[in-house]
């Protein structure tokens, strides 16, 4: 009878141990799987933040240089319009001679030429660049200069015009 209850004994201490240890094992294994998954998540998290920064960095990098392109563009012009006969209107109606024009130093033909090219390298579309041209090269009016800055804004993502002011377009002087 001894031996019965050594061996129930026995086998129940090894089915508990066995159990024990696979619960163990188990767990274990678990364990470690969560792990790994975990790691691995977090591994491509960071990954995915640093591609996520340095694609933000290229698009801030592209929006400044494209916005630089526009005020140089907007500075040739302003140094071009200023140095042309034209005669506007003062804020009476009257009639504004050309002596009456405060002028700004023109750019030479290197900077016109500069502008154009940083324009059509920068802008994703023609239309800044077409409206330079024609600011610069032929005998726009303020019309074209008001379409200009309002293409300038749309190009640089703040929305729509909200200059519509084409009898001053330009600012020729100061009032005095």
């Amino acid at each position: 009878m001894t031996e019965f209850v050594a061996a129930a004994l026995g086998g129940s201490v090894t089915v508990i141990a066995g159990g024990a240890l696979a619960w163990l094992g188990r767990t274990w294994i678990a364990e470690r799987l969560t792990q790994s998954i975990r790691h691995e998540y977090a591994k491509d998290l960071e990954a995915a933040k640093v591609a996520l920064a340095e694609q933000s960095d290229v698009q801030h990098t592209r929006w400044t240089m494209k916005r630089d392109a526009c005020l140089q563009a907007m500075r040739v012009l302003d140094g071009l319009w200023s140095n042309r006969a034209w005669v506007g209107l003062d804020s009476n109606g009257d009639p504004l001679g050309p002596d009456t024009l405060e002028r700004q130093a023109a750019p030479d033909i290197a900077e016109v030429r500069e502008c154009c090219n940083v324009l059509a390298l920068t802008c994703d579309t023609g239309t800044p660049l077409q409206l330079f041209k024609a600011c610069a090269l032929t005998a726009a009016n303020g019309a074209t200069y008001v379409d200009l800055r309002n293409a300038f804004r749309e190009e640089l993502g703040f929305g729509e015009g909200i200059d519509f002011d084409r009898a001053n377009a330009f600012v020729g002087h100061r009032p005095k």
